[in-house]
């Protein structure tokens, strides 16, 4: 169902998987073009992170047909799709660190979609952005983490492996985890960030992969 609108994002997340000024042809015609004047790119940005919110909590096919038409002229799936591939993707897709999350409700969102006309080509779109989020996570390195300058005699807990962003999103939450960290690196700061760099530095200096030889 997204295989049309998915071979006209192509070029577009080829040649955006080094850039984030990528620009594509938008699929429509110029006379079918609409602009929406009244509605900035944030203001866009705003409705449809409500959209995907929605969707997330539950709302189903009738529900986001609603939710469209409701905006009247500004609900078209010309805009939409048009301000997805202007504004949304590369912005999205900017980002260093994919977002699985964002992902899952934008598949949710091509789910609800697939069976209402027009609206599909936004839910198309949105299927086609979460495809390339969770391809450039693939590309996230694994890392192994057991703990700095364990003790041998030590009955340590099963290695769990992490992505450096998992890594990052447990030191952001977990405070006691910041201070152990950074009391096994020898330092004071607990920036989540800088702690995370540090150790990250410190495991390629440890790693036997590390090693010339």
């Amino acid at each position: 169902m997204f295989d049309k609108t998915w071979r006209s994002l192509k070029n577009f997340f080829q040649s955006s998987d080094n850039s984030t000024t990528a620009r594509v042809t938008a699929p429509t015609t110029a006379s079918d073009a609409r602009s929406i004047p009244s509605l900035s790119d944030e203001d866009c940005a705003f409705l449809f992170e409500q959209l995907l919110e929605g969707v997330s909590h539950g709302w189903q096919t009738l529900r986001v047909q609603r939710f469209f038409e409701q905006l009247g002229e500004q609900g078209s799936h010309v805009t939409w799709v048009h301000w997805l591939q202007r504004y949304y993707a590369p912005k999205v897709l900017a980002s260093p660190t994919p977002d699985l999350e964002l992902a899952q409700k934008l598949t949710l969102l091509a789910q609800q979609t697939q069976y209402l006309p027009k609206i599909m080509e936004v839910g198309a779109m949105s299927n086609a952005i979460a495809q390339e989020l969770q391809r450039r996570a693939t590309r996230n390195p694994i890392l192994e983490y057991s703990g700095i300058d364990a003790d041998e005699s030590y009955d340590a807990p099963e290695v769990k492996y992490v992505t450096p962003d998992e890594l990052l999103l447990g030191i952001q939450q977990d405070e006691n985890l910041a201070q152990q960290i950074a009391s096994q690196l020898g330092v004071s700061e607990t920036d989540p960030e800088i702690l995370l760099r540090l150790l990250l530095e410190r495991f390629q200096v440890e790693s036997p992969d590390s090693d010339g030889g």
